[in-house]
């Protein structure tokens, strides 16, 4: 991987991955919309908003085997990632008994665990949590419940 070498720390591959989504694709603010863009749209064109942001970096941390949650907060989206990095930020909390760190895609160089937000993110502001994967699970903040997600079978025809 061009962009984080295998010789590299699992969480200095993460900060280096990190370092090309927030330096290298601009943030685009689109008020109240968001624009989905997948990956390699976000590539192509250089800039995205929070959500392609944040999806662009999580197809990243996928293709090294990095885990990661995905914090749904009003109006935002951003992720946490688990590891050995610095609380400097104050911007860490825990779920399910592993410590996650808050990462901003938006903010150019953003450190893991050392840089600040303006306006700062904490714990107190995800609303709902989501685990990634086929069987995903999405919980409410607030409630600590797991909301399930409604599958219906189509009968073939």
């Amino acid at each position: 991987n061009l962009l984080a070498p295998d010789s590299l720390t699992p969480e200095a591959r993460a900060q280096a991955l990190l370092t090309f989504v927030t330096d290298e694709i601009a943030y685009e603010d689109h008020g109240r919309y968001e624009i989905f863009m997948k990956p390699h749209e976000t590539i192509l064109s250089g800039q995205s908003d929070c959500s392609g942001k944040v999806v662009l970096y999580a197809s990243f941390l996928e293709q090294i085997g990095y885990p990661y949650l995905l914090l749904y907060m009003q109006g935002h989206i951003c992720l946490a990632i688990p590891g050995d990095f610095p609380e400097s930020n104050e911007m860490s909390f825990e779920h399910e008994g592993t410590k996650y760190y808050m990462v901003e895609t938006t903010v150019p160089g953003f450190i893991i665990g050392e840089t600040r937000t303006i306006p700062s993110l904490g714990e107190a502001d995800i609303e709902f949590i989501q685990e990634p994967g086929y069987d995903s699970k999405l919980f409410e903040v607030s409630t600590q419940d797991s909301l399930g997600f409604l599958t219906i079978e189509v009968p073939a025809s």
